[in-house]
């Protein structure tokens, strides 16, 4: 899987790596830009981890990320807001995925 940033926010994972062409936008100027390659879980966390907001420090937001993560690498779903966004800790956002990934090494 290769994972993107969105230049309209937010990421998102293809299958395939995309053409220059299809991640540029003709209305605005600006592009999509690829993030890098996964195959697990753990691959997807240190792709990552460096760039999100633990505990307000800036960045991706673990509680808007985590809801994906779920659906694509089988993580407990945890209690979400009205906007799909998690309701708890960066903290145990983080513990519940370093525990996943010593379970499948």
């Amino acid at each position: 899987m290769y994972l993107y940033e969105s230049h309209m926010g937010g990421l998102y994972s293809t299958q395939e790596e995309q053409e220059f062409e299809d991640l540029y936008c003709e209305q605005c100027g600006d592009s999509d830009w690829l993030i890098g390659e996964y195959e697990t879980l753990e691959e997807y966390w240190n792709l990552i981890k460096e760039d999100c907001s633990i505990n307000g420090s800036g960045g991706w937001s673990l509680q808007y990320l985590y809801p994906e993560m779920c659906e694509e690498f089988n993580l407990p779903k945890l209690s979400q807001d009205s906007d799909g966004w998690c309701e708890v800790s960066d903290n145990k956002i983080i513990k519940i995925i370093e525990k996943n990934i010593k379970e499948n090494k």
